[in-house]
């Protein structure tokens, strides 16, 4: 059996930012069958975000297999590294659907960005490249579509 967690600020889809990310989906799985047994909702305090976490300590997802997202910088991928845990970016927005692809190596993946999360970015968001400051933050408008407010919406 394997864990995979997903990260869902939304709760519907993969949502980025995952240093920050409250909510998240966690997945049983049978990698020789290919095979999602169990799929459940785990919301984490904010104290206990990849972000506050840390180093030398402990994590509720440390037991965890792997962490699909749909963006983390390299300080976030290479803590998950140091805890024996896959981290990986993907553009595929169905979290069920992400880990069946990942379950048969077909999950197309993203590059990890070259950054490393601090506070002052919610002084002054101009600090982070364009590509990272201007990610949807999984919260959506009335029509289904970013809701427009980036990264300041994870404050």
């Amino acid at each position: 059996m394997k864990k995979i967690v997903v990260t869902t600020q939304n709760r519907r889809t993969i949502t980025g930012y995952a240093a920050r990310c409250r909510n998240h989906l966690v997945f049983i799985v049978q990698p020789e069958r290919k095979r999602i047994i169990s799929k459940e909702v785990y919301e984490l305090f904010k104290q206990e975000t990849w972000f506050v976490t840390e180093p030398d300590q402990s994590h509720p997802f440390d037991e965890m297999d792997a962490l699909i997202t749909a963006g983390m910088g390299s300080g976030l991928h290479a803590e998950l590294a140091k805890r024996g845990i896959e981290g990986l970016v993907t553009h595929e927005k169905d979290p069920v659907k992400a880990v069946k692809m990942y379950l048969r190596d077909e999950l197309p993946l993203e590059p990890i960005e070259e950054f490393y999360d601090t506070d002052d970015y919610i002084e002054d968001l101009s600090r982070l490249p364009n590509e990272v400051r201007n990610k949807c933050c999984g919260n959506t408008d009335v029509n289904g579509g970013c809701c427009g407010r980036g990264l300041k919406g994870l404050i």
